[in-house]
């Protein structure tokens, strides 16, 4: 929802690494700085928050009220304990990023959590490693187009490659009249 300008305490991750690798380099993001990929082990992190060994569902028990909070904007959170969260793919996105989530209960950075070497890990991508990795992403097909299947994002794509029409090796000069 965050892509969408709507505040939440949603965050969203990807179960492909190759996803995560697009975000973490990605192109629009400054190049002058490192990137970092984030792995997490969702069932430990609920096992150290929730004292269950599971990834929670929406509907459930554990999320219910926390989900009610995390859209009312409530600073006083009553529960401020974060869950990793599975959901239905009903959004194309989604289903292309393999989306899942965390739902947090309070501003702490999940990295910041007790425990949190046994759930959490940072990767530095360097900067100077970023347009290497994209050329990887590209050669697995991993491309803005593929991970924002619409038609604007389709024409990004497009207008930044440089195609050769059939039977001509080389672009015609410009001519006066």
């Amino acid at each position: 929802m965050q892509h969408y300008r709507l505040p939440t305490r949603l965050l969203d991750w990807s179960e492909s690494p190759l996803v995560a690798v697009y975000f973490a380099t990605d192109v629009e993001a400054r190049d002058d700085s490192d990137g970092v990929l984030w792995a997490l082990l969702p069932t430990h992190l609920n096992l150290q928050q929730l004292k269950r060994d599971a990834i929670c569902v929406p509907g459930s028990g554990d999320l219910r009220q926390l989900c009610v909070e995390a859209f009312v904007g409530n600073r006083n959170n009553p529960d401020r304990r974060i869950r990793s969260v599975l959901t239905e793919q009903s959004d194309l996105r989604h289903m292309v990023q393999q989306s899942v989530f965390t739902i947090h209960g309070c501003n702490t950075p999940i990295s910041d959590l007790p425990a949190a070497d046994t759930f959490v890990a940072r990767i530095r991508i360097p900067a100077k490693a970023k347009p290497a990795f994209r050329q990887v992403l590209q050669i697995f097909g991993i491309s803005r187009a593929s991970l924002f299947p619409d038609l604007e994002n389709l024409a990004v794509e497009l207008a930044s490659l440089d195609f050769v029409l059939r039977g001509e090796s080389e672009v015609p000069e410009k001519t006066d009249g």
